[in-house]
C-alpha cells in the first residue's frame, strides 16, 4: 500500500469515527425532537445545523489535518456541501416515510448510508483541498 493509500485509508477511518460519533449524536437529538412532539422534517433541519459544527471542527482538525486558516470560502463550501447532502437526505427521508411508510426512526437511520457517503467526498475533495490564493 502506498502512501496516497494509506492517507486515505486514515482519513476514511477518522471521518467514519467522527461520523459515528456526530451520528450518534445528531441522531439522539433527532429522536429528542421527534419525542417532544416537533415535526420529523423540523428535527431533520435542527439536528444537521448542530452536525455541521461538530462535523467541521473535528474533521477539519483530526480527519484532515487542516492546519491553516478557517476561511469565508471553506465555510460556505462547508456549508453549501451539507445543504447539498441535506436534500439527498431529506429526499430520501420522505421517500421513506411518505411513500414506503417506513417509521421516521428506522427511515433516517437508512438514509444516514447514502448521506455519509457523499459527505466524505464534498468534505475531502470541496472543502479541504489545499487551496492556492
Amino acid at each position: 500500500m502506498g502512501d496516497k493509500e494509506k492517507i486515505l485509508f486514515r482519513e476514511l477511518a477518522s471521518f467514519n469515527i467522527i461520523g459515528l460519533i456526530n451520528t450518534a449524536i445528531t441522531y439522539g437529538l433527532y429522536a429528542f425532537f421527534i419525542s417532544i412532539g416537533i415535526p420529523y422534517m423540523v428535527a431533520l433541519i435542527l439536528e444537521y445545523c448542530f452536525g455541521i459544527f461538530f462535523s467541521f471542527q473535528a474533521n477539519r482538525r483530526y480527519t484532515f489535518k487542516h492546519t491553516g486558516h478557517v476561511t469565508f470560502p471553506m465555510i460556505i463550501s462547508m456549508i453549501g456541501s451539507y445543504l447539498g447532502v441535506l436534500c439527498l437526505n431529506f429526499i430520501l427521508l420522505v421517500f421513506f416515510v411518505e411513500s414506503m411508510k417506513w417509521n421516521p426512526y428506522l427511515s433516517q437511520f437508512l438514509a444516514l448510508g447514502a448521506a455519509v457517503f457523499v459527505s466524505f467526498l464534498a468534505q475531502k475533495y470541496i472543502v479541504f483541498r489545499p487551496r492556492k490564493f
